[in-house]
C-alpha cells in the first residue's frame, strides 16, 4: 500500500490504474463533484469498482439546515448530495 498525497480532482495516476476506487465520508467535501467523480472513473481499470460511502441529505426542507450544522462542526464540509444526485452521477 502507498499514500500519496492530492487532490481528488487531479488524481496523480495514469488512466486505468486501478482495480477499485474507494471513498468514505469524503464526497461531501468535494468542491467540484462531477470532476470528482470523473477523476475517480478515469483511474480504474475497464470492469473496476467505484465504492462511495456517504451521508445522505436529508428532506429538502432540512437540507440547507443540516449542512450548516455540519460546517459548524466541520468548515470543509460543502453539501450532502440526495441519493437522487449520486444516481445522476452514474
Amino acid at each position: 500500500m502507498e499514500f500519496v498525497n492530492g487532490f481528488v480532482e487531479e488524481i496523480p495516476f495514469p488512466d486505468g490504474h486501478f482495480d477499485i476506487v474507494l471513498t468514505r465520508l469524503a464526497f461531501h467535501h468535494f468542491i467540484r463533484i462531477e470532476r470528482s467523480f470523473s477523476e475517480m472513473g478515469r483511474v480504474l481499470k475497464p470492469g473496476g469498482k467505484l465504492v462511495i460511502i456517504d451521508m445522505e441529505a436529508t428532506a429538502e426542507g432540512l437540507r440547507e439546515i443540516e449542512d450548516r450544522i455540519e460546517i459548524m462542526g466541520d468548515p470543509s464540509h460543502v453539501k450532502n448530495l440526495s441519493k437522487q444526485e449520486f444516481v445522476q452521477l452514474f
